[in-house]
């Protein structure tokens, strides 16, 4: 009898794992499906949609860690495409709000930071914005201001 019993909850326990595994190969698959499908967007010139899905995979806290830091620098692609520079920094500064733990992302951004993008803007309001505005505010170079940030990264 405990034989049986022994049996039959190995056997729940091996399907229950099995279940798992299939939900979870099913989930890795449709978000590899959805990089490629964004990845196609932005091939196409579509980068705002590709904006909005890449940004929906960044500030995803399940996003897989090996690859969250690539979905951000498409993200960013995406606004340099769009010249959307202003959305950037807020876009950066949440998904490493999410992903603080995540070393990888952490050294995305701080490339980010450091190698892609615009570092220069206006201070408009006592605000800085990465936009070249046309005569309004006060045009400033952020080039050590990103170079802090990196390094705090």
């Amino acid at each position: 009898m405990k034989t049986t019993s022994r049996c039959a909850r190995t056997v729940v326990a091996l399907g229950m794992v099995a279940v798992a595994a299939t939900v979870f190969a099913t989930a890795a698959s449709d978000t590899a499906t959805e990089r490629g499908r964004l990845q196609q967007l932005y091939n196409d010139g579509n980068y705002n949609d590709a904006y909005e899905g890449y940004r929906r995979l960044a500030l995803d806290p399940a996003d897989d860690a090996r690859l969250v830091g690539e979905d951000l620098q498409m993200a960013l692609a995406c606004l340099g495409q769009l010249s959307r520079y202003n959305e950037a920094d807020a876009l950066r500064e949440a998904v490493v709000e999410i992903h603080a733990d995540n070393w990888r992302l952490l050294q995305a951004a701080a490339r980010s930071y450091m190698v892609e993008g615009t570092h220069h803007g206006v201070i408009v309001a006592g605000r800085f914005e990465r936009v070249d505005h046309r005569g309004a505010g006060q045009w400033a170079d952020a080039t050590q201001r990103d170079r802090a940030r990196a390094l705090a990264l």
